[in-house]
């Protein structure tokens, strides 16, 4: 093009990962906190964005412009298990996975 225009792009990957542990319990009952009530959630999410877009000098010191075209895309997974005896949770479940996807012009 000319020395007046400039065009621009970057892609950008981000990972996340998440560990929670913990014990089910119920209230009033200390012999329910047992080992045997532990269970674990692993979440991993992962996301993509793509960014292109070009900046522009309209009028000299006066006006410019910038376009931009941004896509992003992420999918996130959470899972849970017992680590103690199975039998004795009743709530673990798995949660579907998650899709997101973010389109901005401007």
């Amino acid at each position: 093009m000319s020395n007046r225009f400039t065009w621009f792009g970057d892609y950008t990957i981000e990972d996340y990962t998440y560990r929670q542990q913990s014990r089910q319990r119920t209230p009033g009952t200390p012999a329910n906190d047992s080992p045997a009530n532990d269970w674990q959630s692993d979440q991993k999410d992962r996301a993509h964005t793509v960014e292109t877009g070009v900046d522009g000098i309209l009028i000299d010191r006066k006006r410019d412009a910038t376009v931009t075209n941004i896509l992003s895309h992420a999918n996130g997974v959470l899972t849970t298990k017992a680590l103690g005896n199975g039998s004795l949770l009743t709530t673990i479940e798995n949660y579907p996975g998650i899709r997101f996807r973010l389109h901005q012009f401007g």
